[in-house]
């Protein structure tokens, strides 16, 4: 009897023992795969230019985004973040080929608006066998000067990304939903800046009060900070020029900065109504070597020819999600590089 019994037993020990084997074999398998991946990303993939940390911190907790640096505020910066050129490589890597479909499911979730585009992205071999896919959404309420064409590559892109971290595993490596600053879902203040917008249209900005200004020149001189010097920044010849949005922007910096030591230079007497003043030479001097944010304007121009300034390379993609931190040098640095390139100079 006993006999009877361990026959029937062997069978089910071994089927055990080949099941035991087999997922230690798959266990090796994966991690040389493992291994593979991380050594192709060192050799093959640049950083800055196909994957990258992501600024992530508003200006609430970093009021000078362009002054921050990963070292400095390790917290302000994400996990590296997979770019568009990066997934390219990993689609030849893998020998992927592409496909986008409309994704009507889940623009039917978002409410079927306008100004919403979805994308699925099918990743097929080169037998033409289905590997994964990804989804990849992008709204014009992300960017205001969003043109269709724009949006349609910010979610074919997206869609891409998402296909290749799900397909190839490489959530270990590269974080998602990051790959530029508009796929964040937009804050409460933006959506409420946004609607009132929309509402009132102004066509100008709220010039600033009298209090306000008051207030500037009490704190300039209380910090010991150099009035022709801010108002060389903003490219003012007064006070009486700037909108209310720079002048709180403004009082908020200088309340935060230390009052001037004792024994520095003298005082400087508010006045009730600033004139116009024209900075010193030396003043002068510092104003043309000063990194100043490049205007709104200039932002916009860039925006209208991302696409083709990422294709000549003239800026990487990790400084393409940054545009608002550009400065007005490195702005006339791209326009002549794209001008260039195109034989317009």
């Amino acid at each position: 009897m006993s006999n009877t019994k361990s026959i029937t037993k062997a069978p089910e020990k071994v089927n055990a023992l080949a099941e035991i084997k087999n997922l230690n074999r798959f266990i090796d398998i994966e991690s040389k795969k493992r291994e593979i991946l991380r050594k192709f990303i060192s050799d093959h993939l640049k950083k800055g230019v196909d994957y990258g940390p992501i600024h992530v911190a508003g200006r609430n907790k970093c009021p000078e985004p362009w002054n921050c640096t990963q070292e400095k505020n390790p917290k302000h910066y994400s996990k590296d973040t997979l770019f568009k050129p990066g997934s390219e490589k990993f689609v030849s890597l893998f020998h992927l080929k592409p496909r986008f479909r409309k994704d009507v499911e889940t623009w039917e979730m978002l409410g079927s608006k306008p100004g919403i585009v979805a994308y699925i992205c099918e990743l097929y071999n080169g037998k033409g066998a289905f590997e994964g896919e990804g989804r990849g959404v992008a709204s014009q309420v992300e960017e205001k000067d969003s043109t269709p064409n724009k949006l349609v590559k910010m979610a074919e892109k997206r869609a891409q990304l998402d296909a290749v971290l799900r397909t190839g595993g490489l959530s270990d490596f590269f974080t998602q939903d990051l790959e530029d600053k508009s796929q964040r879902p937009p804050s409460e203040d933006y959506h409420a800046e946004h609607t009132q917008q929309n509402k009132t249209a102004p066509s100008s900005p709220r010039k600033a009060s009298s209090k306000q200004i008051s207030l500037i020149e009490e704190l300039l001189a209380k910090k010991g900070q150099d009035r022709a010097k801010l108002l060389s920044f903003f490219k003012k010849p007064s006070f009486l020029e700037l909108s209310a949005d720079n002048a709180s922007a403004t009082i908020k910096r200088l309340l935060s900065m230390p009052d001037k030591a004792p024994g520095s230079a003298p005082k400087v007497e508010p006045s009730k109504a600033p004139a116009p003043i024209a900075p010193a030479k030396e003043e002068k001097k510092e104003e043309k070597t000063a990194k100043r944010p490049a205007l709104n304007f200039q932002i916009a121009w860039i925006k209208g020819v991302l696409q083709q300034l990422l294709e000549m390379k003239i800026i990487t993609e990790q400084e393409s999600v940054q545009l608002d931190f550009i400065t007005e040098d490195r702005f006339f640095e791209i326009q002549h590089l794209y001008k260039k390139q195109k034989g317009l100079t």
